[in-house]
């Protein structure tokens, strides 16, 4: 197994664009005994209750299942995913229905299963630019105790260098140079209208007079290039800058 990771590392040291990934990722899912594999990302701010947009994703799970998948919303429900935003902890799943699942997650295992991802690994990674990657590997047959144990960490270390390379490669797996270039006393700012503050009440939060306020916030929708107050928090929530 440690072959296999290295393997990994390697190929993703060598990457040069994100379709690079695909090859040794397959690789590496199927030498730990997988027939389905997954990475996908998007920015997810670490406070929000559920997935803000679809993810880009790099990997073999069925068309079929995924286009579903969105279509049908359940990802509203999948609590595979309500873990993988809560936690960077392994979350492992089977066939055998929990007693805490509800019917329409019962459901969703059932329907996932069908497509032969009837047991598997999720493992969550956040990083800059409030990336959020998950790495997933599925199969039809049952994943031993033993066998699981094993490869856990493997898989965990596996997630660490391919949310890495997509941090290098990816426009969107970093924050942008404007979000990057924000003032700490813009972020601030951001930071409380994001809360619903005034600007009144943002400036006696701060310590400083109103007009200064306008003036600090005007300057960061100026770099975000941006024209109202509602797009700048977003754009900075979006791009990792704030977390409300």
């Amino acid at each position: 197994m440690t072959q296999i990771l290295g393997s990994l590392r390697a190929a993703m040291a060598g990457s040069n664009a994100l379709p690079d990934i695909e090859s040794p990722l397959a690789i590496f899912a199927e030498g730990l005994g997988f027939r389905y594999y997954q990475i996908a990302w998007l920015r997810q701010p670490p406070l929000a209750s559920g997935i803000v947009e679809r993810p880009s994703a790099i990997g073999n799970i069925p068309r079929q299942w995924t286009d579903r998948y969105w279509q049908r919303r359940y990802y509203d429900d999948d609590c595979i995913v309500r873990a993988c935003l809560k936690s960077i902890l392994p979350i492992t799943w089977t066939t055998t229905p929990s007693p805490e699942l509800t019917d329409r997650q019962r459901r969703i295992a059932r329907e996932a299963a069908r497509f032969g991802l009837a047991h598997g690994v999720a493992i969550a990674v956040r990083g800059p630019g409030a990336l959020l990657a998950v790495l997933t590997v599925a199969r039809f047959r049952e994943i031993g105790q033993e066998t699981l144990t094993d490869i856990i960490d493997v898989l965990a270390l596996g997630a660490l260098a391919l949310a890495a390379t997509i941090v290098t490669l990816s426009p969107s797996g970093a924050p942008s140079s404007e979000a990057a270039n924000l003032k700490e006393v813009e972020c601030n700012c951001l930071m409380w209208a994001a809360r619903g503050k005034s600007s009144a009440e943002i400036g006696r939060l701060l310590g400083m007079p109103e007009r200064t306020v306008y003036f600090h916030i005007g300057n960061a929708m100026d770099r975000l290039g941006v024209a109202t107050r509602i797009q700048a928090v977003t754009e900075a929530i979006k791009t990792g800058a704030i977390n409300p």
